[in-house]
């Protein structure tokens, strides 16, 4: 179920995915396994390159992926092992 889900949200992502976002997939057979870069052009992390790994759980869409930051960055909503806080990823369901 959720390969099937990825290969059409994954199309829409490359195709809506903003200019200061790239997404790579490390191996193209594995859509559940990617990463995002983040250059923001304005705001407090303007000029900043942020990258993000995402895994995919294969219970999605009844539970949302794993989001791990692997550049160092503060946020509020970032722990300091680099997880996304718990209150985030509620906001994803």
């Amino acid at each position: 179920m959720r390969d099937k889900l990825l290969v059409k949200e994954v199309a829409e992502l490359e195709a809506n995915l903003p200019c200061t976002c790239k997404v790579h997939f490390p191996d193209p057979n594995k859509l559940h396994c990617f990463q995002l870069t983040v250059s923001p052009d304005e705001g407090y992390y303007r000029g900043g390159k942020f990258q993000f790994e995402t895994e995919v759980p294969d219970a999605y869409n009844m539970v949302p992926p794993r989001v791990k930051r692997l550049t160092k960055i503060w946020h509020p909503n970032i722990t300091e092992t680099g997880n996304m806080s718990k209150f985030t990823m509620r906001t994803f369901n």
